[in-house]
């Protein structure tokens, strides 16, 4: 019998004392990894979303937001701490 790992998806999700983060993450087996979050404020109001994808043959990522100007470096901040946190588990979890 074969048995091949393709790739890897994981939900993502955060409540701190400011946000609400939903998200998912995928690890391929090539190395490739993909983030996506949606974050809310607690109560609802949306601060936006934000993508990270690692390519598996350079060491080029691709880093972007969607949101509204005044919340560009709120967001980007708190996708930083998601970002490097989905990197330490893939990392230590390999």
């Amino acid at each position: 019998m074969e048995i091949i790992r393709h790739n890897e998806t994981f939900n993502l999700k955060d409540t701190t004392e400011v946000y609400e983060m939903n998200g998912s993450a995928s690890r391929e087996t090539s190395g490739a990894i993909n983030i996506n979050i949606n974050v809310n404020r607690l109560g609802g109001d949306r601060v936006g979303d934000c993508y990270y994808s690692k390519f598996s043959d350079t060491d080029n990522v691709h880093f972007s937001v969607n949101c509204v100007e005044e919340n560009r470096e709120e967001l980007s901040v708190y996708a930083d701490t998601v970002i490097d946190s989905v990197l330490e588990y893939f990392k230590s979890n390999i």
